[in-house]
């Protein structure tokens, strides 16, 4: 019961955190910049402190037992930061709020993160679940900046969430979920026949490839609120059910049928919304198998095995702000990617079900429990 109550405070805390920073990046930043250059390099800005420092942020946690909750509260109240420094009297720099939300939305993700696999239970749908409303608090954000939503709402919210994950850390002082640092692999691979590392790398070549092919399918049919937000919902329905699948039928089975079956839906029939969005929710399943697949090779280091998988999401999304694919490219281009993400897959993913793989180590309480 604890799990499930820890699951829903994170996974939504997780939504309002993207909320927040879309809402502060298509509100404030957006109307106060105004160039689309500037707005572009902004938003290459934000990605790349918000994906790119979370292995960083990880390493550290790891390294220093750090208990994730701290680290999730402490990203709340930096967007929060972000928030007051953003709608201000001061005038400042709305480049200052944009950073702020980035970092905050980076700490949070690692502290939310861990939480998600350090009580997966040997599983992977708990990591696709949490990871899933991202989606939506990114459309709402954007729906919400644009609107000009008062902006102690998303600031209120971000409290609420600061204090329900407060409240479920100190109930579970007792009952803390631990694991120690340490750089060596561990046996216990998805797929036996090739080594710990080859498995990571083919994780996050597909992780790469899929993020880069999810930026660049071309969705034209954008044209009202409901389907603006579309795309967003299809990805978190993906997300969400894909480790729930990958559970019950096996995670090969589920990510490289998935992958395969997805390519005519995007790649030539994209202009159907109904088609396209069948497409969507199968593209997405994968996410949940590949973050797993690299946290079963570094289960004493899983806030580094997370930010990982973040990063791999920034490698393949920046070629995106630089260049787009020429239409006559992607119906070749794209479904070739795809390819290879699900070979990725193929030979890194087993479909063995695991249960239990962490160890659990029940504490007294500690000081390392203290917020």
């Amino acid at each position: 019961m604890n799990n499930k109550i820890s699951l829903t405070v994170y996974t939504t805390s997780h939504m309002v955190v993207d909320f927040s920073c879309f809402y502060v990046l298509m509100g404030m930043f957006s109307n106060t910049v105004k160039d689309l250059i500037t707005i572009s390099l902004g938003f290459l800005i934000y990605n790349i402190i918000a994906f790119g420092i979370q292995m960083f942020i990880g390493y550290f946690v790891d390294k220093h037992s750090i208990q994730h909750s701290k680290v999730a509260i402490i990203g709340c109240f930096i967007v929060l930061l972000g928030l007051l420094l953003a709608f201000s009297s001061l005038n400042l720099t709305p480049w200052m709020a944009l950073v702020f939300c980035a970092f905050g939305n980076a700490s949070f993700h690692i502290g939310g993160g861990i939480n998600s696999l350090v009580y997966a239970d040997g599983k992977m749908a708990r990591g696709g679940i949490f990871v899933s409303s991202g989606a939506i608090g990114v459309a709402l954000g954007t729906l919400a900046g644009k609107s000009l939503l008062p902006f102690w709402l998303p600031e209120i919210m971000l409290l609420a969430c600061s204090l329900a994950i407060y409240v479920l850390c100190r109930s579970e002082r007792g009952n803390y979920l631990h694991y120690n640092y340490d750089t060596t692999p561990k046996t216990g691979s998805f797929n036996r026949c090739i080594s710990d590392k080859i498995i990571i790398y083919l994780c996050l070549i597909s992780i790469i490839v899929r993020s880069f092919v999810g930026f660049e399918i071309p969705i034209t049919w954008k044209t009202t609120t409901f389907l603006f937000i579309l795309p967003s919902l299809c990805a978190f329905g993906g997300k969400f059910a894909g480790g729930i699948l990958a559970d019950k039928f096996g995670a090969k089975n589920v990510g490289v049928s998935s992958l395969l079956i997805s390519i005519p839906f995007l790649c030539f029939f994209n202009n159907n919304i109904i088609l396209c969005v069948v497409g969507l929710v199968l593209f997405n399943i994968t996410m949940s198998i590949t973050l797993w697949g690299v946290a079963m090779q570094l289960p004493n280091q899983l806030g580094f095995a997370f930010g990982l998988t973040t990063l791999a999401l920034l490698v393949g999304n920046m070629p995106t702000f630089f260049f787009k694919l020429p239409e006559m490219l992607i119906s070749i281009v794209l479904p070739i990617f795809i390819i290879i993400s699900a070979i990725c897959i193929l030979y890194a993913i087993e479909n063995k079900k695991r249960r239990g793989y962490y160890v659990k180590e029940i504490h007294d309480l500690s000081k390392k429990l203290s917020l």
